[in-house]
């Protein structure tokens, strides 16, 4: 939107919002990212400036909550993305370790990881008993990782026996996957600082997602994590994240990859 500016006061009061709404510490040099990711907003409620926002977000909390989080909470996600780790994860379908395996994808984004798990263990582990269950803080993050349609130029990070096996391309040149894939795998909205009211997982996938959040905040997250992951567990952190697992009783396995002690 042309001509708009952010002010510091706006942007402690968008810090704030989004710290108590989805416990995401934004940085203060943030005012080019305001007006990419909300000045289009701003135009099509015919506002003048961020204040006008604030105040409009102020009258109407329960509308357009859902809409600042999303806008302001970051979706970088892809197909096989950090495929090393996924390599180790095949050693694990080959060693029958998932083939009965309940799977959290803890900060699923749009859907690309728990998809990319579910093609693994589609091709190694057909018969088994596995189900993958996302969650994400955003409700347009989870609805399109529940509708399961994605654009066709996603499709060149996929492994081609992968995509042969178990997707397939739709007329209106998305594509997407089987039954045998979407019948394993559910999405729901969760916020992590939250304790997880679920059955032990056997796996949980949260990767590249507390590097957001402020060193208390990681703490809780990577603690009610834990309490969700079973005792010999396998917990996956992103690459730049492995700070975060040493407060904690875990056995390092691989680059990122970590298991939960029983003791």
């Amino acid at each position: 939107m042309k001509g708009l500016s952010v002010d510091p006061t706006v942007i402690k009061s968008l810090q704030d919002i989004m710290y108590e709404e989805a416990g995401v510490a934004l940085k203060d040099d943030i005012e080019e990212l305001l007006i990419s990711r909300l000045g289009n907003r701003i135009e099509q409620l015919k506002l003048k400036s961020f204040h006008d926002y604030l105040a409009y977000f102020n009258q109407n909390y329960s509308g357009e909550r859902d809409y600042l989080v999303d806008a302001l909470t970051t979706h970088e996600t892809y197909f096989f993305r950090e495929s090393d780790q996924l390599d180790f994860l095949i050693k694990l379908v080959k060693s029958n370790r998932i083939r009965d395996a309940k799977i959290w994808s803890a900060a699923c984004s749009y859907g690309q990881e728990a998809f990319s798990i579910a093609l693994l263990i589609s091709e190694y582990a057909p018969m088994g008993n596995w189900e993958i269950h996302g969650t994400d803080v955003s409700y347009d993050a989870v609805s399109k990782a529940s509708s399961a349609k994605f654009s066709s130029k996603e499709k060149t990070k996929i492994p081609r026996e992968l995509f042969e096996l178990s997707c397939f391309d739709q007329p209106d040149g998305t594509f997407s996957f089987h039954s045998s894939v979407l019948e394993r795998t559910s999405f729901q909205v969760f916020n992590l600082l939250n304790s997880y009211k679920s059955n032990f997982f056997d796996f949980v996938f949260l990767r590249n997602v507390l590097i957001y959040f402020k060193p208390e905040e990681q703490y809780k997250i990577m603690n009610n994590c834990l309490k969700s992951l079973k005792k010999e567990g396998i917990l996956f952190l992103g690459h730049s994240e492995k700070m975060a697992a040493r407060e904690f009783n875990l056995k390092s396995l691989n680059g990122g990859i970590y298991q939960k002690l029983s003791h």
